[in-house]
């Protein structure tokens, strides 16, 4: 279970998009700019460690159009993130 912080909560958005296999893995493709291959971490940004250490499994999303709340930054990650329930 990730922890998040009220600034981040309040800051985070929730976009919509499609998660999509790459050559490594799975990625979200937000619907705001599908050519983009966006990675999911849990970690808040500011965190001392790496995203890759509590970055999300995407492939029991593999094909499905999903919602997502967290940090979208200009890299290629989505921090404090979690899918949204509809």
């Amino acid at each position: 279970m990730s922890t998040y912080n009220d600034a981040e909560l309040t800051n985070s958005v929730i976009k919509e998009g499609d998660v999509v296999e790459v050559s490594d893995g799975w990625r979200f493709a937000p619907e705001y700019n599908p050519s983009e291959r966006k990675r999911l971490t849990g970690i808040p940004t500011q965190a001392a460690e790496s995203p890759e250490a509590r970055e999300i499994d995407l492939e029991p999303y593999a094909n499905q159009r999903i919602r997502v709340r967290g940090l979208h930054n200009h890299s290629d990650w989505v921090y404090s993130a979690r899918i949204a329930e509809d």
